[in-house]
């Protein structure tokens, strides 16, 4: 056999393979990868900021359910009194869309909007104000505070958070915003010496929530007339006293108030107390 039949032999094994080769046919697949997450269900209309959406998902809300905020008056101790109430009505299935705090509120609530628990929160503030004995809205006391604020509240995580977030802006009508500079508005909150300081401006509460986009307001007040104001200089004995006679005593079917007053503005023992369930059922009742 020549080198000529070789070749002709092998193309014709090779021409043969070829042929009972199996064809393969291939699909392609259109993959939709959806990498939105749930937002809530928010008005777009709605003056709702920066700071926390508005509302709830569509999927977690209750039919018929009227939206609500909670809004602190002016006290440190107080507020995280007002936390407890707080965490006795999430307990009680009583849904809130936003927070907001007047004064030294404003530091708490802010801390709570971030997803805080409470006993973190309390933590924090005990534990600096037993390491930092200064007078109450002195010089030292403001700066520690500047500090305590640049350390722990984050703007990032607030923002990211599910409860809306408003504070009070520094006009000359107080109007509680969503729309801020979050540690520059605080600060206006808590520093005394400031031209801007909250608790200087005339403060009607109703007007000052009234941009805020939900069916019920309900104020927690921790000041009245029988408050001790032993620690604070004579300015902010003033300016608390200014702040108590703005406290409102008429509600309306928007607006409601309830009464947390503490025995002693500077004493966090002061701020207990034993039956939240009782407090729970008269919030509950004010705004079914």
């Amino acid at each position: 056999m020549n080198k000529i039949q070789l070749i002709f032999i092998a193309l014709f094994i090779i021409t043969s393979c070829a042929h009972n080769v199996p064809k393969v046919d291939f699909e392609t697949v259109n993959i939709n990868v959806d990498t939105t997450v749930g937002s809530p269900d928010i008005d777009p209309d709605s003056k709702v900021g920066e700071y926390g959406p508005m509302g709830v998902t569509q999927e977690g809300s209750k039919k018929d359910a009227k939206s609500l905020a909670i809004i602190f008056g002016p006290g440190l101790y107080g507020s995280l009194n007002g936390l407890e109430v707080l965490s006795c009505l999430k307990r009680s299935e009583v849904d809130f869309q936003v927070v907001g705090g007047l004064g030294f509120s404003s530091v708490v609530v802010s801390m709570f909007s971030m997803g805080l628990s409470i006993e973190k929160i309390k933590w924090l503030v005990s534990n600096y104000e037993n390491s930092h004995k200064h007078l109450p809205y002195s010089k030292p006391w403001l700066e520690g505070w500047h500090r305590f604020i640049k350390k722990n509240i984050s703007v990032k995580k607030i923002k990211l958070s599910d409860i809306s977030l408003w504070l009070p802006s520094s006009e000359k009508v107080v109007k509680f915003e969503s729309k801020y500079d979050l540690l520059k508005t605080i600060r206006r909150n808590i520093n005394i010496s400031d031209r801007d300081f909250i608790l200087k401006k005339r403060i009607d509460y109703q007007e000052a929530v009234g941009n805020i986009p939900v069916d019920r307001v309900l104020v927690l007040n921790f000041l009245n007339e029988n408050t001790q104001m032993n620690s604070l200089s004579e300015v902010a004995k003033g300016l608390m006293r200014k702040a108590l006679s703005y406290v409102p005593t008429q509600e309306t079917n928007r607006f409601l108030i309830y009464n947390l007053g503490i025995i002693n503005i500077d004493d966090m023992s002061s701020v207990q107390i034993n039956d939240f369930n009782k407090v729970c059922d008269q919030i509950k009742s004010k705004i079914e």
